[in-house]
């Protein structure tokens, strides 16, 4: 079947279905998700490449509880979440997802390299409201790995994965002390298969979606913050994603945690850095064969314009939704500042005002009448905020308006308050303290020299030069010509003292 709907009367250890729920495999492992009140994950450990699920159950109903030519049902699974299932994490504790008015399923892909299924919750009732909830899960071929994505009707605070908390098994973590965009995990190793084998299991996320790690009763957790939606576009759903992995020693052949380890930071890390792919195709070929001249280079430009602003450019306005960091768009330096800034220089070249619109739609979209700027804190005094002014400024060059002329000034009030170095050297941010970025000479000082051309008889410019000096004398490796991207000041050095050490 491609897609069912349960009946009102199904429960758990029901005979309706014959493992009790959706199954999933790659040719490394097996999992399934129980479509009842339990809503766990348990797991299937293999001893066969060949795919076996459309077997399972069919010969005796439970006989997978015992070995099998194609291996068994390795898991307890228990009060708990099991191997990477989901839960609404409410008052320090779980719920997983016991009540709903319906629950269906439907596959969505059944091939030889990618399948995945998605469960929908409709009107899962929880201690913070009812909302319709649906779940994708997707395996990979040759890897152990299922993927999660949970879309939520309405937003949620936090969520919970986890592993379920054996006995004789121990918690570990992954790296926390890395950005927000890289994956780190938990995860339990141990003798905890129903065979009695070791068993190794873990949850992996982005450390941005992290909470907190904890354990409860019945689990080891992960706690989990969903964020806005991305594909489709919408501003009042969230999501959460994150895989999970289940490694049986029979199988991967991996015998100790010192082995499970190594497999957790490799899996990690080829979840933080995708895989890039070039394709090639005849009409690329082809393109590429035109020398590359003027007239060549610009109708690239115009293909990627036209191609970005088909896809999701004016999703950037005030009113819209920033779909790559899936929350409301900042008044900040790429998609607001230069972003729209370089789509106005291909209308100063070509005539075409369908790309200058985007200065219009966007910055503009963040200037309130009496030039008040939308998300924008000067007390922040982050340097980052001063680049999208370059914008600001050319809006004021072709309207006249005098709201965009105000909002400039404000930003070049944040130039005179903006705290400096001993020297005189633009800080980062506030909070960076005495910090000096490779960043600022970009972000701030293109704004100060036009704005002190076009309003103070250049008079800052030697302000700006300043910038750029500071930034060789300190920034610059004079073995290598090459920069840092930041030096932070001791507490010594505030004083006056030369001390420094290098940020990164």
């Amino acid at each position: 079947m491609d897609s069912v709907t349960l009946p009102p009367s199904y429960n758990d250890h029901s005979f309706w279905l014959r493992y009790e729920g959706s199954g999933i495999e790659s040719d490394k492992v097996g999992y399934r998700v129980y479509l009842d009140w339990r809503n766990g994950f348990d797991i299937f450990g293999k001893l066969t490449e060949q795919p076996i699920l459309q077997n399972v159950g069919l010969d005796g109903y439970d006989s997978y509880h015992e070995k099998q030519s194609w291996g068994m049902d390795i898991l307890k699974v228990g009060d708990s979440l099991g191997s990477g299932g989901f839960g609404l994490w409410h008052d320090n504790s779980v719920e997983r997802i016991t009540k709903a008015d319906t629950r269906g399923v439907t596959i969505d892909a059944n091939g030889d390299v990618y399948s995945a299924f998605t469960i929908n919750y409709g009107g899962w009732q929880s201690a913070v409201g009812k909302q319709d909830l649906a779940a994708n899960i997707s395996m990979s071929a040759g890897s152990h790995l299922a993927n999660v994505t949970l879309n939520f009707e309405t937003p949620i605070a936090t969520m919970a994965a986890g592993i379920v908390k054996h006995k004789n098994t121990e918690l570990i973590t992954g790296d926390m002390d890395i950005t927000g965009k890289a994956y780190t995990y938990i995860a339990s190793w141990g003798p905890q298969s129903l065979d009695g084998s070791n068993l190794g299991m873990a949850v992996f996320f982005r450390k941005e979606m992290l909470k907190e790690v904890t354990t409860d009763k019945h689990n080891y957790l992960a706690i989990l913050t969903p964020k806005g939606n991305s594909i489709p576009y919408n501003k009042n759903t969230q999501q959460l994603d994150y895989s999970f992995a289940a490694l049986w020693q029979p199988e991967s052949g991996i015998a100790t945690k010192q082995a499970f380890e190594v497999y957790l930071k490799q899996q990690a890390e080829r979840l933080t850095v995708k895989p890039r792919i070039r394709l090639k195709t005849k009409l690329s070929d082809t393109a590429k064969q035109s020398p590359i001249d003027a007239e060549v280079a610009l109708s690239w430009a115009k293909k990627l314009a036209d191609s970005e602003l088909n896809r999701k450019s004016y999703t950037y306005e005030y009113d819209g939704w920033d779909v790559n960091r899936r929350r409301l768009p900042k008044f900040e330096y790429d998609i607001v500042g230069l972003y729209p800034h370089t789509l106005n220089k291909i209308t100063e070249i070509t005539g075409d005002k369908k790309y200058q619109q985007a200065l219009h739609r966007i910055t503009g979209s963040f200037i309130d009448a009496d030039g008040g700027i939308k998300r924008y804190k000067i007390s922040n005094y982050n340097i980052d905020a001063v680049a999208p002014r370059r914008a600001v400024l050319k809006l004021y060059q072709l309207t006249k308006d005098e709201k965009y002329k105000k909002a400039a000034a404000l930003i070049r009030q944040q130039l005179v308050e903006h705290p400096k170095t001993v020297e005189g050297a633009f800080w980062h941010k506030k909070k960076y303290t005495s910090q000096l970025w490779l960043d600022g000479v970009y972000m701030g000082m293109p704004f100060l020299a036009e704005y002190s051309n076009m309003f103070e008889d250049g008079h800052s410019l030697d302000e700006v030069i300043k910038e750029f000096t500071l930034t060789y004398k300190y920034l610059r490796d004079a073995t290598t010509g090459n920069y840092y991207h930041a030096l932070g000041r001791t507490k010594a050095a505030r004083l006056g003292r030369q001390k420094h050490w290098i940020v990164s």
